[in-house]
């Protein structure tokens, strides 16, 4: 969809799938992007809602638990489903998940999953055939678990038939981002990333890490004050 018809379609519906073993980290990027509104920065409206087979409050690990506010069934009508990422990439997400999951691409929902949630894909054959890609750490266990994936090892995000995959951690930012621009345009994504203080845009297709130790500083810097244009020279909103 173009970034002028999109605007047009308000709000955006974002489905976050949650059930127990999700990554908090991945909770809280899709929370930030796709969760806050930004609207009064000209940024696009969002509606962002929780996931999941019930309502039992979800646990994420560091004692926190996430709270479900929508049925599976959300799903039927979201733009974007997303999954996040897992702290125990062989945790098999509920049968529920994996055919609610399964009926969105049938419709022509795009899917995105963050680190580990290629694995949650995997587990519902919706990477079948397809290329992908998970955290540098993991590459050697989506293989090995999920022979018939097309495994991509040097890239921080990939796309396939719809469904989209991520590297670890600031990758999945990475592609938050890249999602917002490819439905809003340019400009929402750097408002988006502004406010994070992040880079607006990072492509998908560069090495998840460069394997040289980081030169030692040589000096300390200063910090030039701001000019006139930057934004932080404006405002100091974030």
């Amino acid at each position: 969809m173009e970034p002028a018809a999109q605007a047009a379609h308000t709000p955006y519906k974002v489905a976050l799938v949650a059930f127990p073993g999700i990554r908090a980290f991945d909770v809280s990027v899709i929370t930030e992007i796709w969760g806050t509104d930004r609207t009064d920065r000209d940024a696009p409206a969002f509606d962002l809602r929780r996931a999941a087979a019930d309502r039992t409050p979800v646990p994420l690990r560091g004692g926190l638990t996430l709270q479900p506010d929508r049925a599976l069934g959300w799903l039927e009508g979201a733009d974007l489903v997303v999954v996040p990422g897992l702290d125990d990439h062989l945790t098999p997400a509920p049968a529920p998940v994996l055919t609610a999951l399964r009926r969105a691409h049938a419709r022509g929902t795009p899917l995105a999953a963050l680190c580990g949630g290629a694995f949650t894909l995997a587990q519902a054959g919706l990477l079948d055939g397809c290329r992908a890609t998970t955290h540098w750490n993991l590459i050697d266990l989506l293989r090995a678990e999920h022979p018939r994936v097309t495994v991509v090892p040097d890239a921080l995000y990939v796309e396939d038939d719809s469904v989209w995959t991520s590297a670890g951690t600031a990758a999945g930012i990475d592609l938050c981002l890249h999602l917002v621009r490819r439905a809003h345009g340019a400009e929402a994504a750097a408002t988006i990333a502004r406010s994070m203080v992040t880079a607006p845009f990072r492509t998908g297709n560069q090495a998840q890490f460069i394997e040289h130790p980081t030169p030692g500083p040589t000096a300390t810097p200063t910090p030039s004050p701001p000019s006139a244009n930057t934004p932080c020279a404006t405002s100091t909103n974030p």
